[in-house]
């Protein structure tokens, strides 16, 4: 074994010596190595390596094929150093030095000839590579720049990028919340589409309403409203809702006014229940005030046939032109409404031509008959559909009994009652003074009489109220017709020549004999029989209505007016200048007027009454006729006038 100081042998002039060691020929072949393997490095790796970091690699390659060649081994040099630390920590720089320290000193000193020949034949490799692959080796480089020039452009797109990240941020944010009010609207948006039909349903509640309130549905119309109210209630926040509710209310406010119309019109007991019943569930007015609705819309319905009689009350041959009626009131404030104009006024021209056309007996009957028939049907209906037994509320609002809630129907209707009879009964006061026969006051008398019985099954009986109007009136007719004939006798002596007619030249065949037949010889004086006549129809007129209370008034008025007729004769002489044939003439009429027409109106009067004793007095009056055609004859009685 060769120590480790034994001096290394001269290699001889122009001979490499195998243990020499060149430290630039290593140098030289270190950068070359370095090259090369800067060519070989993979085109991903940018870390630049040390020109001794592949010699381990090499060197354990040739030391291994040194071995394999001869098993030589050649001492390296003392002198040789590491470049890099790299090497000092590989397991196989640690395989090759623990290979070295168990080499032989002659194979020592061959192993750098061997490191040598393995580091030129890897040369001369790699060379050989680098010929044979500088395409690929320049391809690799070019890819290697541009994938560092690529590397180098990422990064600048990079940095932009950053920059626009945060506007991007915020702009996806703002996405991500329109996008979830979007979706929001596009679930609730399905939701309506889901209950579509339902929605179609709701929005056509108003019209469907509407339909039901023209076309008469109001059982259906009340099911609408109910169910709006209901839905008002769940969604009282919702405008659609309450523009739904306001339109149904408008329907019900319709359907309100055509039951109030329908309780206007001329309807059976059925439909005006069905009417009330509907106007109850429209929950509008109270009990009483129903009621009282139910009253005031009948009245008008009655007063709208009132009306219309009084246009119908008219000669068929005089014009239909209306005027402006009255409300004349009563005794007691109460109005009476559609009255027509009475038959004495003059105010225009119209209504002096439809007061001559008016027929007062015919309105009054129609009257008469139209409020019997539907004031009862009227008092019928209401106590049908208005039991009495139902809890009134009171017009105080105070709690009231019971025996109180139950009288306020009665009190109500009997309130209604009493306006319509007060109306009647100023209508009869307006118009029975234009009545001019006794038949039709007696027709009037007997269709009130009727009317009063008929209200007297619903306890409205109102007969006793009418005799002194009815007195009244045949009072006034009597004493109309004596003042006219009166008045007329009396104007006629003024102008009457005093001629006679021979009486038993006249035709009395058609007269029948009898106490009442008028005597023939009043013909004679033509103002005489007149005032006969005029008398007679007074009698007549009086004879289809004779109150037995007014005997002695009208009996009164009777002599009133034959004492004014006695008077003016009386007072004749005194006025005119009469020749003897006119005194002649005018003594014989005295005489036939005290002996002939003053009995025959005295027996006519007393048969009027159905009297069996004397009831006109005309003995003054037979007297007082008496002085004038016998002048002489003692006075009896004092005289008539003074």
């Amino acid at each position: 074994r060769v120590s480790m100081a034994t001096p290394i042998p001269a290699s001889p002039i122009g001979t490499p010596n195998p243990l020499y060691y060149n430290p630039e020929e290593d140098e030289e072949d270190d950068l070359e190595l370095q090259s090369l393997s800067r060519l070989l490095l993979p085109a991903t790796s940018p870390v630049k390596h040390s020109p001794s970091t592949s010699s381990p690699s090499l060197t354990s390659s040739s030391s291994s094929t040194s071995q394999q060649q001869g098993g030589k081994h050649h001492p390296s040099s003392p002198t040789t150093t590491v470049p890099s630390t790299t090497l000092f920590t590989d397991a196989s720089y640690e395989t090759y030095l623990s290979e070295l320290t168990s080499m032989s000193l002659a194979r020592l000193a061959e192993e750098p000839q061997a490191l040598a020949q393995d580091k030129q034949r890897i040369k001369v490799q790699m060379q050989e590579l680098a010929f044979a692959n500088y395409k690929s080796f320049i391809q690799t480089s070019q890819c290697i720049k541009d994938v560092h020039d690529g590397v180098k452009g990422i990064s600048d797109e990079l940095h932009s990028l950053n920059n626009h990240v945060t506007p991007l941020s915020a702009a996806c944010t703002a996405f991500g919340t329109r996008a979830q009010e979007l979706a929001s609207q596009r679930a609730l948006h399905r939701v309506t589409l889901q209950q579509h039909p339902a929605l179609l349903d709701l929005l056509e509640v108003p019209q469907l309403m509407d339909t039901c309130v023209r076309s008469g549905y109001y059982e259906e119309a009340l099911q609408l409203q109910t169910f709006a109210r209901q839905l008002a209630i769940q969604h009282a926040n919702l405008p659609l809702v309450r523009s739904i509710r306001s339109e149904v209310d408008a329907s019900v406010q319709t359907m309100q006014t055509q039951l109030l119309q329908l309780l206007r019109s001329h309807v059976q007991f059925a439909q005006c229940l069905k009417a009330v019943g509907y106007l109850r569930r429209l929950n509008v007015y109270d009990e009483l005030e129903l009621r009282i609705m139910f009253l005031s819309c009948r009245s008008r319905w009655l007063d709208a046939l009132c009306q219309g009689i009084s246009t119908q009350s008219f000669a068929q041959d005089a014009p239909t032109t209306t005027t402006g009626s009255i409300s004349p009131r009563s005794s007691n404030g109460t109005t009476v409404p559609s009255l027509p104009p009475p038959p004495s006024s003059t105010t225009t021209s119209s209504a002096s031509s439809q007061a001559s056309t008016f027929n007062p007996y015919l309105y009054l009957s129609k009257l008469a008959d139209i409020n019997r028939k539907h004031m009862f049907e009227i008092v019928t209906q209401y106590k049908a559909i208005f039991s009495a037994d139902d809890p009134t509320p009171s017009l105080s609002s105070s709690s009231s009994s019971g025996a109180h809630g139950s009288n306020q129907t009665e009190e109500l209707l009997a309130g209604w009652l009493v306006h319509r009879i007060a109306g009647y009964i100023t209508a009869l006061e307006t118009y029975l003074p234009h009545v001019s026969e006794g038949a039709s006051l007696q027709s009037i008398l007997d269709g009130s009489m009727y009317f009063g019985q008929y209200l007297g099954r619903v306890g409205a009986d109102f007969r006793s109220l009418l005799p002194p109007l009815f007195r009244r009136a045949v009072a006034r007719l009597f004493s109309s017709i004596i003042s006219s004939a009166t008045q007329h006798f009396t104007e006629g002596l003024r102008t009457n020549r005093f001629h006679t007619t021979a009486a038993d030249k006249l035709d009395d065949s058609h007269l029948t004999p009898g106490p009442l037949t008028p005597p023939v010889s009043l013909l004679s004086f033509p103002n005489v029989a007149v005032l006969t006549n005029g008398i007679l129809d007074a009698f007549d007129e009086l004879r289809q209505c004779a109150p037995l209370g007014l005997q002695d008034a009208l009996g009164a008025r009777l002599r009133e007016g034959l004492v004014s007729v006695v008077a003016a004769v009386q007072s004749l002489p005194n006025q005119v200048v009469l020749d003897a044939e006119q005194e002649k003439v005018f003594h014989q009429m005295c005489r036939t007027m005290a002996g002939t027409f003053l009995p025959y109106i005295a027996r006519c009067w007393d048969a009027l009454w159905h009297a069996d004793r004397s009831l006109l007095d005309c003995g003054p009056l037979i007297e007082a006729l008496g002085r004038i055609y016998q002048p002489h004859a003692p006075s009896i009685l004092s005289p008539i006038v003074t």
